[in-house]
């Protein structure tokens, strides 16, 4: 069964943050790639609570490890520091663009090759351009009516 992983990310008025995992209903530290080792880590990045509870139950669902974000700063950081194996990213995010956030992903060595899954309610020709142009992984539109589309995608960045 997979650990149910929370992150306290930065937000904007914070910039540390923690990974703290629920086992046996007691709350702990954990070095994270020693207690998933087995698992993949999949980071959420999206500032709507409602679509981020969504997608992170059925990603537990799938025995994956969830991170989540719901800034462009935050998801930067926790890629940084914790090498998620994919992320799965909202476009318009209140800080920044996930176009840029991507960008600044893809210029930095240690994470550029970070598979990153654009999630966007901004069903365009345009869009789609832009998310090959700063190398999304693939495009999903949102609201997320065909779940087992997300599963599919996300399984086969894994």
């Amino acid at each position: 069964m997979p650990h149910r992983v929370q992150s306290l990310i930065p937000s904007e008025k914070s910039d540390s943050w923690r990974i703290f995992c629920f086992k046996n209903s007691q709350l702990r530290s954990i070095n994270l790639r020693q207690e998933t080792k087995h698992m993949s880590i999949v980071l959420i990045v999206e500032e709507n609570e409602g679509v981020r509870e969504y997608v992170k139950d059925h990603v537990l669902d799938w025995g994956h490890t969830v991170l989540e974000a719901g800034t462009g700063a935050g998801a930067i950081v926790a890629i940084r520091e914790l090498q998620p194996d994919l992320v799965v990213m909202d476009v318009e995010l209140p800080d920044m663009c996930g176009f840029d956030a991507v960008n600044l992903i893809r210029s930095d060595e240690s994470t550029a090759n970070t598979k990153v899954i654009a999630l966007t309610a901004l069903d365009s020709e345009e869009g789609r351009s832009k998310a090959k142009e700063a190398q999304f992984a693939h495009y999903l539109t949102k609201p997320i009516i065909d779940i087992d589309s997300l599963r599919d995608t996300m399984h086969a960045h894994l």
